[in-house]
């Protein structure tokens, strides 16, 4: 993450959660702002892939902005416990903008659980995986309230389809 951070001048907060021949993975969040806090969410469900969330705030101009970072795991159950998990911590306080993104592993019908974490009715589904031919919609990103975002696209080039298994999103303000 330091190489990024220095690339692109971006704070950032990582949670790695799992080594597999020496090398660290888990999630990452970089900000084009100063990270006031942070928290780090376990999301393992028992027996199960270490999966996590990152839960900061982050100050953007003259701003706080609260932003939630997850990764889901892959069996439905699993999602379940992880969306009741993070249902509990998704309380914001009035007038604050609260942004949610990751990869939810949730596509098609399943989707409808998102709203439980304040995803609107109508979330884009933007294909994303695998990042080489995008099939289904894993990645989300919603704010709360809705109406700060006025795009979301996948960023698409050579670059980005070795980079990853899943295409970035990204998401443009209304703001």
């Amino acid at each position: 993450m330091e190489f990024f951070h220095r690339q692109l001048n971006m704070n950032y907060v990582e949670s790695m959660h799992l080594v597999r021949r020496g090398v660290p993975f888990g999630n990452a969040l970089l900000v084009k702002g100063d990270v006031e806090s942070h928290t780090l969410l376990d999301l393992t469900v028992y027996q199960r892939y270490p999966r996590s969330a990152i839960d900061c705030v982050v100050r953007m101009e003259d701003r706080l902005v609260r932003i939630i970072n997850a990764h889901l795991g892959l069996s439905r159950k699993e999602r379940r416990q992880q969306i009741d998990t993070l249902a509990r911590t998704v309380s914001s306080p009035a007038g604050s903008l609260l942004v949610i993104l990751g990869d939810f592993n949730i596509f098609g019908a399943e989707k409808t659980r998102l709203q439980k974490l304040g995803a609107p009715a109508d979330l884009p589904s933007i294909k994303t995986f695998p990042s080489r031919y995008p099939v289904p919609s894993l990645d989300r990103i919603w704010t709360i309230p809705h109406q700060h975002i006025k795009r979301v696209y996948r960023h698409v080039t050579p670059l980005s389809k070795l980079a990853s298994d899943h295409l970035p999103l990204v998401a443009n303000s209304a703001m």
